[in-house]
């Protein structure tokens, strides 16, 4: 799954679903699936546009991805959410600790109770 800007090469297939199928019901059905018997190429291998088409996918009942859909996509929300707050949080370790480890940021009078 790419959020945001990204490059793709000329190799890369750009899915996404259309109602009612979520682009994370895609994901979620596609990343498990074994399309080794759709890979064509020994060097480079590829899955061509013709045989992306091939690859057969159950769906659930309209429904049922009615309900699923809107679950799945908060769960999603969250996951990106938490791999920012990790990000901004490593971002703010790593310009801390050589502060601290160096005597630059006193911290000798902090009350840690």
């Amino acid at each position: 799954m790419a959020h945001g800007k990204f490059w793709a090469n000329n190799h890369t297939h750009i899915l996404q679903g259309r109602p009612p199928i979520s682009t994370e019901f895609l994901y979620l059905r596609l990343i498990d699936l074994d399309i080794s018997g759709y890979i064509t190429g020994a060097a480079q291998p590829k899955v061509t546009q013709e045989n992306l088409k091939r690859i057969p996918v159950l769906l659930p009942s309209s429904a049922l991805l009615e309900s699923f859909c809107p679950i799945v996509r908060d769960m999603f929300l969250q996951i990106s959410n938490f791999e920012r707050k990790n990000a901004l949080l490593r971002r703010t370790r790593d310009l801390l600790l050589p502060k601290l480890v160096s005597g630059e940021i006193d911290v000798s009078n902090l009350d840690t109770r």
